[in-house]
């Protein structure tokens, strides 16, 4: 029952003690009737209580719940609608009819019929709002909107901060754990009205005649400021956040196109083109992206066709099964190209294959998710003729992606004893050649349909190009662990200029800072194993006052190595502290965990045992959901033959790596535990 000093879920805008309250006790009967099996006895109750209460949408409302329940759609449909002709927003009506095709998945329609009843809730009915809320966040993420899920959440979180679940879904889409790009885990903010008196007084007209408490009266309010006033740059930005923040991205980016005609501040137009990659990823709009994956689905009718299928493709490197956890799980694994010759190597034999995409295999049923068009196409034609399926049959399904832009670059090694250093270096050039020689010329649709080499030749393109290589720079791409950030890329087809907008020269490399030329050429004399070289440059590095490079964690602890092997153990432990304050100030201290447990080795060494012990422990605890922290934090307890703290960290990570299902990290943690346990 619901407390009957909160908001009444009908919609009334009572408190449900002088609403629907006096309702509830035979409402509460019939669900339990049902519960028994008594369903036309249940159906029975809740007609007596409409008779008795004619003019109250609620008791309709309450019956389709049921019918919904009980399997009935088309029942609780119709009684729906007695229920609207009584009160035509009725809000809960709207959230059943919502949730009914959310669980079909037809997100769409769902997602018009949840904001309409977000729209008719009183704004304190915090129980029925925040329902609503999550049901409008699974919709959105669905559809892949990101700015409109994170919006939900933070509404819930506002109704009511207590809220663990909703706290969850924040850090698991949008915190350090995500694999969506930076530009998609953004917290977008409105921006003020412009300085002048008139504007002013016109943005608190609109807002009082709009209601912009709410996201549809405020996506109403800046479209009018806009239309008023043309030049009115602030509202035409937050014309195009309020769009998307209620999932009309297609809308949100028909506003950026006019921000980006008034917009004279380079970083903004910079900034705003990852805003555009994320409004282009949403349902809807693949034409308009450059990041895309191809999902061919297809029924299988001979389970051994396709597990000969499977095998040809294996014994030919162009499948990788990943080891099942169970007889009943889905097979699965890798796709790949191997490559007999790469045109930046010599290789005569296919040592190397290209990751093309992931492949699922049930029983009677085949999933193959792909990077490119290409191989797509060639995978789904291998499948049908392998499997003995027409020539078109099957479904290919385009999905936009916000992950890793350059999933098609990894490389996998088929050596079963492969060379990690070579197949490192195999990479690296196989990067290279690919921005310089292909990428270079490839049309984009961020670029207006230029390729990067034709978006050098005009300012606004050459933004642009600016844009997409600071969204590249916010992913989660194997690429930037290679070194192939924005600036490099930059070197490599030939442009100048910072992301910032500014174009800058240091006597390095062209378009390069001297922080970011000595970055480079410390990752380079790192990569050659020239180590006083990089000791120099990395100390150079770290002279600058320039914050430009946010993540200097590389540069900290290979220093602080060196001293170690130096035996300046206690300059060690300072410099990693200070990398440590570094990398909180300016990095959203994401590689904070890294450098406190490298820290915490140092102190060891310094045989200070229960202060290292101490410094572990914290980070696991500050760290409770990036499993590969708390696994390493547990090693090294248990290396350390510190029992209790071992216990406690691993237990806390297993418990985690259970919510997460994340298998990997569950063994290796309960390995641990095995071992502590001994220990202890």
């Amino acid at each position: 029952m619901q407390d009957p000093y909160e908001f009444c879920r009908c919609g009334s805008g009572k408190k449900n003690r002088w609403c629907c309250a006096p309702l509830e006790v035979e409402i509460d009967k019939a669900w339990r009737q049902a519960s028994m099996g008594q369903h036309e006895g249940a159906l029975r109750t809740l007609d007596s209580l409409a008779a008795a209460n004619k003019d109250n949408p609620e008791v309709y409302g309450r019956k389709a719940e049921l019918l919904f329940a009980l399997g009935r759609p088309q029942d609780a449909s119709a009684i729906l609608e007695k229920a609207f002709a009584l009160r035509g927003d009725y809000p809960f009506g709207n959230y059943l009819k919502a949730a009914t095709l959310h669980d079909n998945r037809e997100m769409v329609g769902s997602l018009i019929l949840a904001r309409k009843s977000l729209e008719s809730y009183h704004p304190a009915a915090v129980g029925p709002l925040c329902r609503v809320l999550k049901l409008i966040f699974n919709g959105e993420m669905a559809l892949n909107r990101p700015i409109a899920g994170r919006v939900a959440l933070k509404m819930i979180l506002k109704l009511d901060p207590t809220l663990a679940e909703a706290k969850e879904d924040i850090e698991s889409h949008f915190g350090v754990s995500s694999l969506f790009t930076e530009a998609a885990k953004q917290d977008y903010s409105l921006l003020p009205p412009p300085p002048t008196r008139d504007r002013q007084m016109a943005w608190n007209k609109a807002a009082k005649t709009h209601g912009a408490s709410r996201l549809g009266g405020m996506a109403k309010m800046f479209e009018d400021l806009t239309a008023s006033d043309p030049t009115d740059i602030p509202a035409c930005y937050n014309s195009v956040l309020t769009l998307a923040m209620i999932g009309n991205n297609a809308k949100a980016l028909e506003a950026l196109d006019r921000y980006f005609e008034l917009e004279k501040d380079e970083s903004r137009l910079i900034a705003a083109i990852g805003l555009a990659i994320v409004l282009k990823a949403g349902f809807g709009l693949t034409n308009q992206s450059d990041f895309l994956e191809r999902i061919f689905l297809v029924k299988v009718n001979d389970p051994n066709l396709l597990m000969g299928f499977l095998r040809k493709m294996a014994d030919s490197s162009q499948f990788i099964p990943v080891p099942r956890q169970s007889e009943e799980a889905a097979l699965n694994g890798f796709l790949l190209k191997p490559l007999s010759s790469l045109v930046v190597g010599g290789d005569s034999t296919p040592r190397y294959g290209n990751l093309q995409g992931v492949l699922v295999a049930r029983p009677q049923f085949l999933e193959m998710r792909c990077h490119t068009a290409a191989s797509s196409a060639y995978f789904a034609t291998e499948a049908r003729q392998n499997l003995g399926l027409a020539l078109n049959e099957g479904d290919v399904l385009i999905n936009t992606i916000l992950t890793d832009p350059f999933k098609e670059l990894a490389l996998v090694s088929l050596d079963k004893n492969p060379d990690v250093d070579a197949a490192k270096i195999k990479q690296t050039e196989f990067v290279k050649h690919y921005f310089s020689t292909q990428w270079i010329d490839m049309p984009l649709k961020i670029l207006g349909d230029k390729s990067p080499k034709q978006a050098l030749a005009t300012p606004m393109s050459r933004i642009r190009l600016l844009g997409l290589l600071k969204y590249i720079d916010g992913s989660s791409s194997h690429i930037l662990d290679l070194g192939f950030n924005s600036e490099v890329i930059k070197t490599l087809i030939g442009m100048q200029g910072s992301l910032d907008g500014s174009t800058e020269s240091s006597g390095g490399l062209p378009g390069e800072s001297s922080l970011t030329s000595l970055d480079q050429a410390f990752r380079e004399a790192r990569h050659h194993d020239r180590d006083e070289e990089a000791y120099s440059l990395g100390q150079r590095i770290l002279e600058h006052s320039s914050q430009e490079i946010a993540d200097l964690s590389h540069v900290f602890q290979f220093l602080a190595r060196q001293m170690v092997s130096a035996g300046t153990l206690e300059e060690a432990n300072q410099l990693l502290s200070r990398g440590v304050q570094y990398d909180r100030q300016n990095n959203s201290g994401s590689k904070t965990a890294d450098l406190e447990l490298a820290r915490a080795q140092v102190i060891s060494k310094q045989g200070l045992a229960d202060e290292a012990a101490a410094v572990v422990a914290e980070t696991a605890r500050s760290h409770p959901k990036d499993l590969s922290i708390v696994a390493r934090a547990t090693e090294m307890l248990l290396g350390m033959k510190r029992a209790k703290e071992t216990l406690e960290i691993g237990e806390a990570g297993l418990k985690e790596a259970k919510h997460q299902q994340n298998r990997d990290a569950e063994e290796h943690l309960a390995e641990l535990l095995v071992a502590a346990n001994r220990l202890g």
